[in-house]
């Protein structure tokens, strides 16, 4: 499945207006995951319950099934330019599996652990720009993020399960595609989960590079989010 940047953005631009304006109305007990489920039919939850895996997975709450072609997330994390910051990442990509490499090279680190969180912070913490509540999901199942869609990085990739006498092959359901926020309304940053390690390339190109999940098939309420897995995401037309 190829998706155009212009028609990804066609869809997330209406919802980062609209989920700006909860922000200015909502009321202390409303949640974004509401606004979700008002906006679009449904919304993501975490569980430590994923069913490929000993660990964290993404599950969909729907009222109808969703159709293929839907934005279900984006991924989140600092974004690393293989031309001036390939040096700095060596630390933070020990042991990291959230390391996601889009086809143009550029690299999102999406853990909110150890050094990969500590230079997400003090890089969002110094415009007070961007999003960095998605950073409290690995300790919280319903985190108050700021964005529903930050939920990119704990979606695991379908796989095949080998038995003792057989081996079962678990589909996926969404598929990465690159996206890039460009030209994008100043007063909505603070709803971007992603930023790059050099900041103030962020702010004079005008250009974020992230990356969102979009679903290739029909998915059922209660189904966990499973994505296709790639080397490289692909790049949009």
């Amino acid at each position: 499945m190829i998706v155009s940047n212009a028609s990804i953005k066609e869809k997330l631009l209406p919802f980062f207006h609209s989920l700006h304006q909860f922000h200015q109305t909502k009321l202390p007990s409303q949640h974004v995951f509401e606004f979700q489920q008002d906006y679009w039919g449904f919304h993501c939850f975490k569980t430590n319950h994923s069913t490929v895996c000993n660990g964290n997975g993404v599950f969909i709450q729907t009222q109808q099934p969703i159709p293929p072609g839907q934005i279900v997330a984006i991924y989140p994390g600092t974004v690393y330019d293989p031309h001036q910051d390939s040096q700095s990442l060596f630390l933070q990509s020990i042991g990291n599996h959230f390391l996601l490499k889009r086809k143009d090279a550029f690299i999102i680190d999406g853990n909110d652990r150890y050094f990969s969180k500590m230079i997400y912070q003090s890089i969002s913490e110094r415009g007070k720009l961007f999003d960095n509540t998605w950073l409290s999901w690995r300790k919280e199942t319903t985190p108050l993020l700021r964005n529903p869609l930050h939920v990119g990085h704990y979606i695991n990739s379908g796989k095949t399960i080998k038995g003792k006498y057989s081996s079962m092959q678990i589909h996926s359901n969404v598929t990465y595609m690159e996206f890039d926020f460009e030209d994008w309304p100043q007063e909505l940053f603070y709803l971007i989960g992603n930023v790059h390690f050099d900041y103030h390339s962020t702010l004079n190109n005008h250009c974020i590079r992230s990356a969102v999940l979009i679903s290739t098939r029909t998915i059922q309420n209660g189904e966990e989010l499973l994505s296709e897995y790639y080397s490289e995401v692909p790049k949009t037309i």
